[in-house]
């Protein structure tokens, strides 16, 4: 094969590559992000909407470890063991007694619940911190996939539904 053909296949092999690479996601504005993070409800009875909330963390696999109602502040945690085995063996047989892998996520929860005139607005964020073996940070980030909100407001209507029909 003459030189040049080589050239030219490895360029278009590189082009088709390229061309499959994943584009970076468009970061979002804050004000997109609160979107997703925000619903509002027509009823001034924040008591029940803050139960709903909490219904709605505690469905979702969360416990709650602080609820202010006058501050209309709800905290909740959720704890997962994300230790892949076969990466760990692998590690330890690599790196020994210093391997470091992802072991345990832990899922932040912070909900804020106001009235504004005749509309009770909650605004919920979570974040996810992973540790490793030896209990160190390996990476915190905000979550800000719609899907964990969508899940999490349509428990939160279905709760306030069960509520106003005394069913929960």
């Amino acid at each position: 094969m003459p030189i040049q053909l080589k050239h030219v296949l490895v360029l278009g092999v590189l082009a088709i590559l390229a061309g499959c690479a994943m584009q970076p996601r468009a970061k979002m504005t804050q004000l997109q992000i609160r979107e997703i993070q925000t619903r509002t409800y027509t009823t001034t009875n924040t008591k029940m909407v803050m139960k709903a909330v909490l219904n709605a963390l505690q469905d979702m696999g969360f416990t709650v470890t602080n609820a202010q109602e006058n501050l209309g502040l709800i905290e909740a945690v959720e704890n997962k063991n994300v230790e892949n085995t076969a990466a760990a063996v692998f590690t330890q047989m690599v790196a020994g007694y210093h391997a470091r892998y992802a072991k345990d996520a832990i899922t932040n929860a912070t909900a804020n619940i106001s009235l504004y005139g005749k509309v009770t607005k909650v605004r919920v964020s979570f974040a996810v911190k992973i540790l490793d073996n030896k209990g160190g940070i390996v990476r915190i980030s905000h979550i800000i996939g719609a899907k964990i909100y969508q899940k999490f407001f349509t428990k939160v209507q279905q709760s306030i539904y069960l509520q106003s029909q005394k069913v929960g």
